[in-house]
This record gives structure tokens, sequence and C-alpha cells, in this order.
């Protein structure tokens, strides 16, 4: 196993000094970096304001699926965090725009909770929903499953009521090569600090489960989607290489992201992965214990 310095390089005073100048653009996650559920992650407030005061343009990109634009604009207010709602690029709100995008009007099948529930409503899409599935989970029950005639697309994202007759659904309506296949996300685990032991399932489970029936790929909203950064651009249209930093606690999402898209990366060890998770092929630019600690380094 190769040594953490090969892999990847720990930021310095030294290395920001350098760096800092050519930042314009920060787009952070938000869950595992800048809060841990209804708490901040020390010292992140204090940092995201002296990027503010240097005039970069911040940008706050999440999976979650389990929550709408609005709701996050009222955590930001909660935790007193200072947040506008362009700032904001949530996977809901995005997949409903995306989806407006591709010229989709008529019904559609979600699998999801009722955040991404709300932003399709928001903006005229009509679909199922949210909640557990009529029929139980018995295959002699599905033969008499009502499917509706036209579906334009199935979009999936996190749904705490998950379900075969849900999946039974999605691939019946997938069997049409004309309906699109969308999801939100592609996380395949929750941060949880406060239960390591635990492996917390998330979006990508449900996915897994969609693609095995039918044997479809969908398009991903999402980090670590390259679509993400060309939605992010209808707002920062200066977004590049050369002048955007990201950061965040998961190396397959956020990380990957990032190197994706040819932006700076850093890893912080407050959520999801710690430097002793990088691979190589995956490694960020550059890694930090905490996003508070670029609070020394812009003294």
């Amino acid at each position: 196993m190769c040594s953490i310095v090969e892999k990847s390089t720990r930021l310095t005073q030294t290395i920001w000094t350098e760096l800092a100048p050519k930042i314009k653009y920060v787009l952070t996650d938000c869950d595992g970096v800048i809060w841990h559920s209804k708490e901040r992650v020390p010292g992140a407030s204090i940092v995201l304001e002296k990027l503010r005061d240097r005039g970069i343009q911040l940008g706050f990109v999440t999976n979650n699926s389990g929550t709408s634009r609005a709701e996050l604009l009222e955590k930001f207010s909660a935790l007193k965090i200072k947040a506008n709602p362009e700032e904001i690029f949530c996977v809901n709100n995005l997949t409903a725009k995306y989806l407006v995008g591709k010229g989709v009007t008529g019904k559609l099948y979600m699998i999801g909770h009722k955040a991404l529930y709300d932003e399709l409503q928001a903006v005229g899409l009509s679909c199922n929903e949210p909640g557990p599935d009529p029929v139980d989970d018995y295959y002699q029950s599905w033969s008499g499953l009502h499917l509706e005639e036209t579906v334009q697309a199935v979009v999936v994202g996190f749904d705490n009521h998950f379900s075969l007759a849900k999946v039974c659904r999605a691939a019946s309506y997938l069997e049409d090569p004309k309906c699109l296949f969308v999801a939100t996300d592609a996380d395949s685990r929750i941060a949880a600090p406060k239960c390591p032991h635990l492996v917390l399932p998330c979006t990508g489970s449900i996915i897994a489960a969609v693609q095995a029936p039918t044997g479809r790929t969908p398009e991903l909203i999402g980090k670590p989607s390259t679509l993400l950064a060309d939605m992010i651009r209808t707002v920062y249209p200066g977004l590049s290489g050369q002048n955007t930093l990201v950061i965040g606690d998961n190396l397959e999402t956020d990380i990957e992201f990032g190197r994706r898209s040819g932006f700076t990366t850093l890893l912080v060890e407050t959520g999801v992965h710690k430097r002793h998770h990088v691979r190589r092929s995956e490694a960020p630019s550059f890694y930090t214990p905490s996003i508070a600690d670029l609070a020394e380094f812009m003294r």
C-alpha cells in the first residue's frame, strides 16, 4: 500500500497562500463538511464568512435527496449560516429542472422522498405521491398492479418507504425504451459519525435494485456527474478548472465530481471518508482534517 504522501497532499499554510489567489469559486458539500445533522461543524461558518470577505463565490452542492432547496434554506437560517437561494444546488431541485429541460410534460413514476415530490410539483410535473406502495411485497399481489398507460420518466431518489413492489413498477415502466431513467444521486452510504458501527445505505442501493431487472443505467444529476457542473455554470458561468475549489467529505461523490470536472479538490475528514480511504485513482488534490483549518490559513 502506497503512503499517504504519494496519494494526496496535506493542505498547509504555504500551499494555501499559493492557491488562494487563483480561487474565485468554492463549491462545498453540506452534510459532513459544514454540519452534522442539526449541529454545525465547529469553525465552518467562520471559514465561509472569510471566503465571502475575499470576494469568493460560494456554492452549496448537496446530494441529499431527502430535502428541498426551501428546506435547506431554513436549515442554513436555523444554524445561522448565511446562504442565498441561488447559491444552493440541491439535487431534487436540479432533477426537476433537468426533466423540464428534456421536454417532459407527462406522468412520472417516482421512487423518492416528499422533498423530491415537492420539487417536481413546483415545476408542474405530475407523479405518484411519496410513501409506502399500496401493494405489499408478496409476488402474488403484484399480478394485480395497476400501471399508468404512459409514463415518460422514472425518477429515483432516496426513499424511506422503498420496497420491491416499487422496483416492480419502475422496472415495468422502464421496459419502454422511450421512458427516461433519472436518478438524483448515487450515494452509497450516509455519514453517521454518532453511529460508526453502522453502515447506512443510501440512494445508490435503490438505483442498483432498479438496474438489476432492467439493465438500464440512469442519467445521474448529482455528484459525481459532470452534468451537475454544467447546471452550476448556468448560475456561475465563469466556473473553470483554474479557479474552482471543491470541498467534500466523500471520495466517491464530492471528490470524484471535482476530479471529473477538472477542479481542485479538498477532502475534509469530518464525514464519510478519511485519508486512509484514499486510493491513488481517486486522490483529492489536498486533504485536511476539517474545513475549519482554512480559518487559520486566512488569518
